[in-house]
């Protein structure tokens, strides 16, 4: 009896296989990289905008602050909302993709 290890693929040899059929997508994937860095971007600038938020809305009691922060804090999620659909988007579109270009 042969071993089946020995005629199995390596690791690298699969991974290449299965890149190749997701090649066609690169377009797809490097909208869906930049949606993630815009997330991810979002997400720290809503970190950042918090204690200036603190310190003026709630110590100082800026007016101009209090005007502004909301619409900043709901354009921050508008924008990370959108970047989280490209990201969702994307991804399931290389997927699927590449799951029809394997059945046929």
């Amino acid at each position: 009896m042969s071993d089946v290890r020995a005629s199995a693929p390596s690791g690298f040899a699969l991974y290449a296989r299965l890149l190749g059929y997701a090649r066609r997508y690169w377009l797809v994937a490097i909208a869906t990289v930049v949606a993630m860095i815009v997330d991810a971007g979002c997400m720290g600038l809503f970190a950042h905008s918090i204690k200036p938020m603190l310190d003026d809305l709630f110590v100082a009691r800026d007016k101009a602050t209090i005007f502004w922060m909301p619409i900043v804090i709901v354009g921050i999620f508008l924008v990370r909302s959108f970047a989280i659909y490209a990201t969702d988007y994307g991804t399931a579109y290389i997927g699927r993709g590449v799951v029809q270009r394997l059945r046929q």
